[in-house]
């Protein structure tokens, strides 16, 4: 069985497809309306532009297409009528896109990252807020949407075990101009007392008035007095992650200048690193762009709070590091600083 049809066991459930959960999918732009094939029907279809500088640009079934948020910047939701314009039972369609949204602009290429989430949204009344999600539990994934109240409550999350990562966007209302205004993240790696921001490179800070310091259950989150995920009367959407061994890991290390390894479980299809206690940008990196042989060594970086062109680190003596058949791989001199500085701590989210 090639690796893109590796069957994964979740948590004491039926073995299921890894690739149709998560695709990361390579095109190129022709600024004509097309399908674009993912294999399954994605709720979550997170685009960023590699030849060119361009936003990131994130759709979720639960918000409807042509809406989208950018984790590059606090702005709220936009309607771009030309962009992503339907969500498809094997992938999504594109508008005609004149290049003034950055998805499907003539010649340039494109990698879009799509997460299967569990269909239409439902209502969930676990929580003191009513949400509407989409959750696929067997993948660890969730896509939650509520009306803020500006007051300490909680929201029902879909999955079956705990969140382990929390990213957030108010859709309506932009983020302030502070350095974590925008899109606060939850994790759990790093303590439920403190908060990152998608948008900033900024290290973590405390997370009073946004996350709170009670750690999610199994069936809700904590949200508090904050206008970036419980502003009153606006709606609010976050995308929530949970381990499932041998497919999904959110986890962290610390960075050394000797060779040293990360044990994730498996080699990650996609992964996505944050340093969170000194600044550092949110680097992704996938095997759609750097091939599935392992080991590998990754060289093609985008950055989700950054709306920068591919960085290609092909030559380049530092590196960022080698994917394993369990992992990561640091050689010593593998140290850029944004996923191996010597003695920093960073978070990641890997899938299979």
């Amino acid at each position: 069985m090639g690796l893109g049809k590796k069957k994964i066991l979740s948590q004491g459930s039926s073995a299921f497809v890894a690739a149709d959960n998560f695709a990361p999918t390579l095109y190129t732009g022709n600024a004509t309306a097309r399908s674009i094939s993912t294999g399954f029907a994605p709720d979550l279809v997170w685009i960023k532009a590699r030849n060119f500088a361009s936003s990131n640009a994130l759709y979720n079934s639960v918000s409807t297409a042509p809406y989208y948020l950018s984790s590059n910047t606090s702005s709220a939701e936009l309607n771009a009528t030309t962009s992503l314009t339907s969500f498809d039972s094997n992938g999504f369609s594109l508008g005609d896109d004149s290049g003034l949204w950055g998805v499907n602009a003539s010649g340039k290429t494109y990698v879009a990252w799509c997460w299967k989430g569990g269909g239409a949204a439902s209502s969930n009344t676990n929580g003191t807020i009513t949400s509407s999600v989409s959750a696929n539990v067997a993948a660890g994934f969730s896509i939650v949407k509520w009306v803020g109240t500006y007051a300490n409550a909680t929201v029902g999350h879909g999955l079956s075990s705990a969140p382990e990562l929390i990213i957030a966007k108010n859709l309506d209302t932009a983020g302030g101009s502070g350095t974590y205004d925008g899109w606060p993240v939850y994790a759990s790696a790093i303590g439920n007392d403190q908060v990152v921001t998608l948008n900033s490179s900024a290290e973590k800070t405390s997370s009073s008035g946004t996350w709170g310091s009670t750690t999610p259950t199994s069936t809700v989150f904590t949200v508090q007095d904050n206008n970036d995920n419980n502003k009153s009367g606006d709606n609010i959407i976050a995308y929530c992650f949970t381990s499932i061994t041998g497919y999904q890991k959110i986890g962290s290390y610390t960075g050394s200048s000797l060779e040293h390894s990360v044990n994730i479980g498996f080699a990650p299809r996609f992964i996505m690193i944050k340093k969170y206690d000194g600044s550092g940008s949110w680097r992704m990196y996938d095997s759609a762009r750097d091939g599935t042989s392992v080991p590998r060594r990754v060289n093609h970086n985008l950055q989700a709070n950054e709306a920068s062109a591919e960085y290609d680190s092909t030559g380049d003596s530092a590196g960022y590091f080698h994917i394993t058949s369990t992992g990561l791989l640091f050689y010593t001199g593998n140290t850029n600083p944004d996923v191996n500085s010597n003695g920093s701590n960073y978070l990641y989210l890997a899938i299979a």
